[in-house]
């Protein structure tokens, strides 16, 4: 009957009544961040309880930064890292962050962190050096706590200590995760929601099918059948030369042939085209390559969230191999975030110098020699050297009663004339040297003494600067998260962008939309 309920149904026989159900959720917001210190070395200048801090990330609405004491935060720390994980503020956007105090309860970890950027085989993981604290209270109003840490983080020594292995090219990361209590709801569990979108598995279909396919690629011998009128939603190049004025000649056999451009390639970026996902591709250098082929095409074709995503994936894998043949990619076809990072990354001497012994590093310097300066002007930290001979040994022992010294040239490194400073208490030293440096008989009896003439070198390297970067692991601030997928809009008759914008086709494949040629080489073997 209309009017009876579950209840009396059940009591008179008929079918059990179904429970309604209700959850109550208790919402957790999780935000996660690392911070790598590059240049270690350079930042022990620092004094005791003088701290870097990171850049800001956002967790449960709530901005927060980490702070970096490497001598510690007090006097009775000063042989130990310190890190602390602060409050800054609530968040009010992707710009900026309001100064009004704010309060949250909220649970911490900070893991010190293998940094494996350098291209080279995984190391064992370290000793575990991970702290954490229970759901506390934050505020960063007046009389409340602002932060939690731990002024023992690590023991410089253990950190220095070589066969620990925790340093790496005067480099390691802290990764610090904030879990912030939202708040408590209860949600009604009855109701069943409608199953996701799968038009991306129709259309994925169709291509595996090619049922009703109506235009044929010719890719390196290879042979694609495809739909136009998908091509053209998605691509306003495919628009112009399959549709437009500019559509191919050929159309009696409908073959339309590519040039310059792996078949591999080209069968991954039409995936894209009628599923809104790449395929899956085995890790390693090939995934790189993939994605290197794949930024050219969608930059070729104007497939600007398939580009975005093909950045997205290098600049969060920028190392020593790649990083020359990366930076090349990026100038050609106008990705100024993906440039971004591999300068950044190049910034560091130890990286810039195994980048330079890669393949890559040349055709780099050939092809886009101006990104030589900007790989200079990026340098943190800068170098020089001085050889000064003493002609004549003998003649300056007697001379010498062990107060009085001569002097030689200043010297200069590629960025201007540096004087080197040792910093010991708070105060600074225009002199650093080694009292005992070697004895007149153990140099007499050396073979450095040659000829009554011996030399010494002197190599200084000057930190310019201790800054904060947001760098290619914090692809929210370099490389902007990727667009929605854009795949219904296309096909459900989005406006067309200006079709002579999509004239910038390239029917010989032989240039960019931006009209330059795309002469990058891959940092692995050409694929098979």
């Amino acid at each position: 009957m209309a009017g009876s309920s579950p209840s009396a149904a059940a009591s008179g026989g008929g079918c059990e009544a179904v429970p309604s159900t209700s959850t109550i959720v208790a919402e957790m917001a999780t935000g996660s961040h690392v911070l790598t210190v590059d240049g270690y070395s350079g930042t022990k200048g620092l004094a005791v309880g003088e701290h870097v801090k990171s850049g800001t990330f956002v967790a449960g609405g709530h901005s927060w930064h980490i702070k970096y004491f490497p001598n510690g935060a007090t006097d009775e720390t000063s042989e130990w890292v310190s890190v602390f994980v602060c409050l800054t503020g609530k968040y009010s956007g992707p710009a900026k962050t309001k100064g009004a105090a704010a309060t949250v309860k909220a649970r911490c970890k900070l893991t010190l962190l293998l940094d494996g950027r350098d291209g080279r085989a995984a190391l064992p993981p370290p000793p575990p050096f991970t702290k954490s604290c229970e759901l506390r209270t934050f505020s960063s109003g007046k009389g409340g706590s602002d932060q939690w840490g731990h002024k023992k983080f690590v023991r410089r020594k253990e950190l220095e200590d070589p066969s620990k292995r925790l340093l790496r090219h005067d480099r390691f990361s802290v990764r610090c995760d904030v879990t912030v209590a939202v708040g408590i709801r209860t949600d009604d569990t009855t109701a069943k929601l409608p199953p996701p979108s799968d038009l991306h598995r129709h259309l994925g279909r169709l291509l595996k099918t090619n049922a009703g396919a109506d235009v044929t690629f010719d890719v390196a011998g290879h042979k694609f059948a495809a739909h136009r009128c998908v091509l053209a939603a998605r691509s306003p190049v495919f628009m112009a030369e399959l549709l437009g004025p500019m559509k191919e000649e050929d159309t009696e056999s409908h073959v339309v042939s590519i040039r310059d451009m792996d078949a591999r390639a080209f069968k991954a970026m039409l995936h894209f085209i009628y599923t809104d996902s790449l395929p899956n591709v085995d890790d390693g250098g090939e995934a790189a390559a993939m994605a290197q082929h794949l930024l050219a095409a969608a930059d070729r074709y104007d497939i600007e969230r398939l580009k975005l995503i093909c950045e997205d994936k290098l600049s969060g894998g920028v190392d020593a191999t790649t990083a020359a043949t990366t930076l090349a990619l990026a100038e050609q076809h106008g990705c100024c975030r993906l440039k971004e990072a591999c300068l950044r990354f190049m910034a560091s001497p130890a990286n810039l110098k195994a980048a330079m012994a890669s393949d890559g590093f040349e055709h780099l310097a050939r092809s886009c020699p101006s990104l030589l300066k900007e790989l200079a002007a990026n340098l943190a930290v800068v170098s020089g050297s001085h050889v000064l001979k003493i002609d004549g040994f003998s003649q300056t022992i007697g001379a010498s009663d062990g107060g009085s010294y001569s002097t030689t040239c200043t010297f200069s490194t590629a960025f201007g004339v540096w004087l080197f400073y040792q910093y010991w208490r708070g105060k600074a030293s225009p002199t650093w040297s080694f009292p005992r440096f070697i004895t007149a008989k153990a140099l007499e009896e050396s073979g450095y003494l040659v000829g009554d003439s011996f030399s010494l070198r002197c190599d200084v390297a000057v930190v310019k600067d201790i800054r904060t970067e947001d760098d290619a692991t914090t692809v929210k601030k370099l490389v902007g998260v990727p667009p929605p997928s854009d795949i219904g809009a296309h096909l459900g008759g989005e406006t067309w962008r200006s079709t002579s914008a999509a004239r910038r086709s390239r029917r010989t494949g032989a240039c960019s939309p931006r009209g330059r040629r795309c002469s990058w080489r891959s940092s692995s073997a050409r694929w098979r």
